[in-house]
């Protein structure tokens, strides 16, 4: 009996880690851009999915994210070159959509030097004083 519980945790050991790996893989969902910026010590950094619709295009690369709330409910969406699914180009204005990515809270000097952008004077003069970016890997129409 005792060699039989001793191979059950040996078992068990050795799905655990790969079970805590395979779920911390998975983003989390976040209801909205609301419940995301409330609490941005909470996501900062995490792979999160979060719905919303798309305000406004900054550029081919970047979009505005919000989920229709009152207050503070509105994200800058950053696609880095390799981003999966939709291009949000293509996408209309109020097209909804969930971005799968990871929360950043830094400038947007970070930003450009990280995936080697430039932004037009004009757009980082409007970003200057934005923190938090959602730097997306996957967009999806829902």
């Amino acid at each position: 009996m005792k060699m039989l519980h001793a191979i059950s945790l040996s078992a068990l050991f050795a799905v655990v880690p790969a079970l805590a790996q395979e779920q911390s893989a998975a983003p989390v969902a976040v209801e909205d851009v609301e419940e995301l910026l409330d609490n941005i010590g909470g996501y900062a950094n995490d792979r999160v999915a979060v719905s919303g619709e798309i305000e406004e295009h900054i550029d081919p690369r970047s979009f505005v994210l919000e989920s229709g709330g009152l207050f503070n409910d509105e994200i800058t969406v950053i696609m880095p070159a390799g981003a999966e699914g939709l291009d949000p180009t293509l996408l209309r204005e109020d097209s909804d959509v969930v971005v799968i990515g990871t929360l950043r809270t830094v400038p947007v000097v970070e930003i450009e030097r990280e995936f080697g952008w430039d932004f037009d004077p004009e757009i980082e003069a409007e970003l200057e004083d934005v923190r938090t970016y959602l730097i997306a890997e996957k967009i999806e129409r829902y």
